[in-house]
């Protein structure tokens, strides 16, 4: 039987010698040992790369491969077959393994081996987190003994899901970075307020997936069991109140929810093939951003596919920009869109500060930018216009400051002439915000679209939440998202120029009356606009959607 296997084998890579010549990514650490190759997984997404010392020629029998290891972390693995055009997923083999303290062996397909083409590397992606010893990887002729083991393999591990109780749940609310240990931000509020208000709601957040081939990124989300634990203990220092609320997914259970909400296209997505498996209706929020652009031929498929799953119920959309994309690019009836415009602010006006106006009760004219940096130099927010104002204004004003919140600092772009006024707060919880809103004049959005990705673009108004609190916001609408929603006595568009928002900042400087008049009217909006309205909107497609 072994000279029988011997012929049957057509390559064999051993790592028990020596550690051949690869290329990692997200391995923290890699070192050999008396069973092989010992690789720490980071929690990201862990790969290995090998090339083959030789082509391998397609024979005409099926080939599988057979790798041998250990591993410390039950997870999905994953191997692409590159066969000399680059690596994608439809070319790889996922297979889910469970916790393996003893080395032990797996059986996976080689999938679109086409005749006339060669094999010439491999890339092994080991389940996030784990410590993965890799002995042995063999290239083999499918024989009938293989078959035979193959299919156990597949079938016990179909027979396991099956004969797992299914968790039942009414509507569950999926996301990838839910619970956090530091909360804050506008999914932190929604969830956190739906667990609240709704007894037969829970979350449940993602364990590591990844996209399937219509992606135009390669990244996965969601967050291994031992990060879920260390967030969800931070996060229940500021929510105790959902303890009982906070779940995490696992790949080997059934669930049965009436109803599952997710957010974002890149996201929902990811989703897909756990809403098949386990047949769960869901519905989910496009918000601008997550993959998600106009014009953007791997979103549209994103979308095309979502939409045609029969297990889609809707889509709650923010911006007019996105209803219509939808009616007119995408194929989906109408009926299953829900628009409403805008978004969440984390707050609400009777949690808000009295607010510190310009020489009646502090001696200085603030102005503030508050966002996450996702592009060099934050271009795609106006990070740059923002310092450029400050420079204009800080050398002809004794009076102006500018203040950042977020993850920029001093080295993204030059400001150590103006650094005696230019100001910088890091990354802040809501309660820090309620607080420094009720010193500021304006808050300053000149963000900019299709500079992240092809299509990309923000949400309007970005920067609500500072309306709610009384502060002026100055943003750019390039898309026309307003149209008309927002009066322009209660907001001020900007264009994405420095002379267009120095003229209207320094009129306001020069008019401030005006300008408190304009931020109380901004406020007043989002007030007869609150989120809470917003939430009991949402609460009503969610039980459209179940009964």
């Amino acid at each position: 039987m072994k000279n029988l296997l011997n012929k049957k084998i057509l390559y064999k890579l051993s790592f028990i010698e020596k550690i051949p010549d690869t290329q990692i990514y997200d391995i923290e650490k890699m070192e050999k040992s008396k069973e092989g190759i010992v690789l720490k997984c980071g929690n990201i997404d862990p790969q290995i790369y090998f090339s083959l010392s030789h082509e391998l020629e397609k024979p005409l029998e099926n080939v599988v491969c057979e790798i041998t290891y250990s591993n410390t972390d039950a997870g999905s693995l994953q191997v692409f077959w590159d066969y000399g055009n680059g690596l994608s997923e439809t070319n790889s083999t996922r297979m889910y393994i469970a916790k393996s303290i003893k080395i032990t062996s797996i059986i996976l397909q080689i999938v679109n081996w086409e005749n006339g083409t060669k094999l010439v590397a491999i890339r092994v992606d080991p389940p996030n987190g784990s410590i993965f010893i890799l002995k042995t990887i063999r290239f083999m002729k499918e024989g009938h003994r293989l078959t035979i083991i193959r299919n156990i393999q597949k079938y016990s591990l179909v027979l396991r899901y099956n004969f797992v109780t299914p968790i039942k749940k009414d509507i569950a609310l999926i996301d990838s970075r839910f619970p956090s240990k530091k909360p804050l931000g506008f999914r932190n509020y929604e969830i956190s307020r739906l667990l609240r208000d709704l007894p037969n709601c829970e979350s449940y957040t993602m364990y590591p997936m990844k996209p399937e081939i219509h992606a135009w990124f390669t990244h996965g989300y969601g967050m291994t069991k031992e990060e879920f634990e260390e967030n969800k203990k931070g996060y229940l220092q500021f929510y105790p109140e959902n303890k009982n609320k906070i779940n995490y997914l696992s790949e080997n259970t059934r669930y049965k929810f009436k109803l599952a909400y997710s957010y974002f296209l890149a996201e929902t997505y990811t989703l897909l093939p756990f809403y098949k498996k386990n047949k769960i209706p869901f519905i989910f929020c496009l918000y601008p951003g997550g993959a998600f652009g106009l014009d953007n031929p791997s979103s549209d498929k994103m979308l095309d596919e979502i939409f045609s799953c029969k297990y889609f119920r809707g889509v709650i959309v923010t911006q007019k920009v996105t209803y219509d994309y939808l009616i007119n690019k995408i194929n989906i009836d109408k009926n299953k869109i829900f628009y409403n415009f805008g978004g969440y602010a984390q707050f609400e006006v009777s949690q808000t500060f009295p607010h510190k106006k310009y020489k009646l009760d502090k001696a200085t004219f603030d102005i503030c930018f508050v966002a996450m940096k996702y592009s060099e130099k934050g271009i795609d927010k106006g990070y740059d216009l923002f310092v450029d104002t400050a420079k204009y204004f800080i050398k002809k004003y004794d009076d102006i400051r500018f203040h950042v919140v977020g993850n920029f600092n001093e080295t993204d772009i030059d400001v150590s002439d103006i650094k005696e006024r230019f100001y910088f707060y890091g990354i802040r919880q809501p309660d820090f915000l309620l607080k420094f809103y009720s010193e500021m004049d304006i808050r300053l959005s000149p963000c900019r679209p299709f500079k992240l990705y092809q299509g990309n673009f923000d949400g309007f108004p970005l920067g609500g939440e500072s309306m709610t609190c009384g502060v002026a916001l100055f943003t750019t609408d390039e898309l026309n998202n307003n149209r008309g929603q927002i009066s322009e006595n209660a907001i001020v568009i900007i264009q994405p120029d420095i002379d267009d928002i120095v003229k209207k900042i320094e009129f306001y400087y020069n008019n401030f009356d005006k300008l408190y008049k304009l931020s109380y009217k901004g406020q007043k909006f989002q007030e007869d606009n609150s989120s809470l309205k917003r939430l009991e909107w949402v609460k009503s497609i969610f039980y459209r959607s179940i009964y």
